[in-house]
C-alpha cells in the first residue's frame, strides 16, 4: 500500500494484490485506489488552525496578560468544536451553540429555520431574540443550568463557560419545543399575519422545530455542563501554559544565563511542552470517548446492564433494564430477591441457584422467562461477572439482561418445522452441487 500524488491533482491510496489462476500460477494483479483529497485538505486545514492557535499564544499570554483580555475565540480550536457539535447534534437532535460574552456565536450546530429566516431577520422579533440571549447571558452561572421561554414561544437553555472564575462565554442550545406540551399554532399564526411572514412557509419551519422530551433535554444537558466544565479547563491551561512559558522566556532573557544553564533551561521545557500535549490529548480523547459511549448507547439501547452489591442487596438497573421489566426507572431497582419474584415460577429454582452460587465467585449466563405486572410471560437471557475484593472475596456481581422473547419464539417455530420433516412420510433429502446427500428424513429412509 502507498500514498500517491496524481499528476492532476489530488492524493491517492493505491494497494495491489496478487491474482492466481486456480493452480498457483500468477495471472496478474488487482489494484485498489482509494482518493484521500478531501482527507488531506482537512489535515492541511487543521494544521493550519494549529498554528494559529500558537501564534495567537504568543501574542495573548505575555508575562503582562490579563484574564480579563483573554478573547474566547483566541484560546479555542473552533472547528474542532464546530465537529464535535455537529455530531452531538446528530446524535441528541438539539440545537446547540458557544457564544462570547458579545453575543458573536462561534459555533453553532442544528438552528432552526424559523429562527435564521425568521425571527432573528425581523427587526422587530428579533428583538426578542437579543433579549433571550442577553436575559440568559447574565442568569448563566457556573455548574448550573438556566432555562427561559422566550417571547417567539420556545425554549431556550444555557450554562456558562468560566475561565478561573471568570465569565467568557456560554453554551447555548435552543430552540425547541417539549414533547408533553402542545404547540399553540393560532399564536404562532397570528405571528405570520403580525409581521406579514408567509405564513405558509412560516408554519412550515415550525414544524420542524425538535420536541424534546425532559428527560432528553435532562441527559443533553448534563453532557453539555461536562463538556463546558472539560472546555473551560483547557482553555484555561492553555492560558497558564502560556503565561509559564513567557515567565520562562522573559527570565532567561532578563538574567542572561549560561549556555549550560539555557540548555537545561530548553530541556525543561520540552519536558512541559510535552506534558501538557499529553494532558490535552488525555482530556481530548475524554470528549471523543463520551461522545462515543452516547453512540454506542443508543446502538446497544436493547440490553440492559445490572449491578448488584451482595452484602447490601443493593442493586443498580439501567433505565433500558427497567424498560424491559416495565417499571418506573426513578424507582429503586428490584433487590435480588424482588427480582426472583419476577422469574416465572418453573424457572425460579435453577435461576435462585445461579444467584446463590456468585457468592461463591461463580459467574453465570442462562435463559429463564419472566412475568411482567401485567401478566405477559417473556424470556431473557442474563449474564453475569463476580468483582473481588482484595482477599479474593466476591462483593459485587455485574451483568446484562436481554430480551430474546422474539429470538425464543423463531427458533420454536424452527423446531417445528424440523420436527414436521422429521416425522413426515414422504422423503425429504438434501442434495449438494456436485450430487452428495447431505441430510434426508426417515421417510427417505
Amino acid at each position: 500500500m502507498e500514498i500517491c500524488e496524481g499528476s492532476l491533482g489530488g492524493y491517492f491510496i493505491v494497494s495491489v494484490s496478487p491474482l492466481h489462476y486456480s493452480k498457483g500460477k500468477l495471472a496478474g494483479g488487482i489494484y485498489i485506489v482509494h482518493d484521500i483529497s478531501e482527507l488531506r485538505v482537512r489535515e492541511d486545514k487543521l494544521g493550519r488552525s494549529e498554528q494559529q492557535i500558537k501564534m495567537k499564544l504568543e501574542n495573548i499570554f505575555s508575562p503582562a496578560g490579563k484574564i480579563e483580555n483573554l478573547v474566547l475565540a483566541d484560546v479555542i480550536d473552533v472547528q474542532v468544536i464546530q465537529s464535535l457539535m455537529n455530531d452531538f447534534y446528530k446524535l441528541a437532535n438539539m440545537p446547540i451553540g458557544l457564544n462570547d460574552l458579545k453575543g458573536n456565536v462561534l459555533v453553532s450546530a442544528g438552528w432552526q429555520d424559523i429562527c435564521t429566516k425568521f425571527h432573528r431577520v425581523h427587526p422587530e422579533t428579533s428583538k426578542y431574540c437579543i433579549e433571550s440571549d442577553t436575559k440568559l447571558a447574565l442568569a448563566a452561572t457556573p455548574k448550573e443550568l438556566e432555562m427561559y421561554k422566550c417571547k417567539n414561544n420556545m425554549w431556550d437553555i444555557v450554562t456558562s463557560l468560566m475561565l478561573d472564575g471568570k465569565h467568557v462565554g456560554y453554551v447555548f442550545s435552543g430552540q425547541f419545543f417539549f414533547d408533553d406540551e402542545p404547540t399553540d399554532h393560532e399564536f404562532f399564526r397570528s405571528q405570520a399575519r403580525k409581521y406579514d411572514f408567509n405564513e405558509e412557509e412560516y408554519m412550515a419551519t415550525l414544524n420542524k422545530v425538535p420536541r424534546l422530551s425532559k428527560k432528553a433535554v435532562d441527559k443533553g444537558m448534563a453532557f453539555l455542563m461536562a463538556f463546558t466544565n472539560t472546555l473551560s479547563q483547557i482553555s484555561y491551561s492553555n492560558f497558564k501554559l502560556g503565561r509559564m512559558l513567557g515567565e520562562r522566556n522573559a527570565l532567561v532573557n532578563a538574567l542572561q544565563i549560561t549556555e549550560e544553564n539555557l540548555k537545561k533551561a530548553r530541556d525543561d521545557l520540552e519536558k512541559l511542552v510535552e506534558e501538557r500535549t499529553k494532558q490535552l490529548d488525555k482530556a481530548y480523547n475524554s470528549l471523543q470517548e463520551s461522545k462515543e459511549r452516547l453512540a454506542e448507547a443508543q446502538k446497544m439501547s436493547h440490553i440492559g446492564n445490572w449491578d448488584w452489591d451482595i452484602m447490601t442487596d443493593r442493586s443498580y438497573w439501567s433505565d433500558e433494564l427497567h424498560r424491559i421489566f416495565r417499571l418506573d426507572s426513578r424507582k429503586l431497582a428490584p433487590s435480588c430477591k424482588e427480582y426472583l419474584s419476577y422469574v416465572h415460577p418453573k424457572d425460579r429454582g435453577y435461576v435462585e441457584n445461579a444467584f446463590n452460587n456468585t457468592i461463591y465467585g461463580k459467574p453465570y449466563s442462562i435463559d429463564h422467562r419472566i412475568i411482567l405486572d401485567n401478566g405477559q410471560e417473556r424470556t431473557v437471557h442474563i449474564q453475569s461477572e463476580v468483582i473481588f475484593d482484595e482477599k479474593k472475596i466476591p462483593i459485587i456481581v455485574k451483568g446484562i439482561v436481554q430480551d430474546i422473547t422474539e429470538r425464543k419464539k423463531a427458533e420454536e417455530k424452527i423446531q417445528i418445522l424440523a420436527n414436521v420433516v422429521e416425522s413426515s412420510n414422504d422423503a425429504i433429502i438434501t442434495i449438494s452441487l456436485d450430487g452428495i446427500i447431505s441430510s434426508w428424513n426417515k421417510g427417505a429412509e
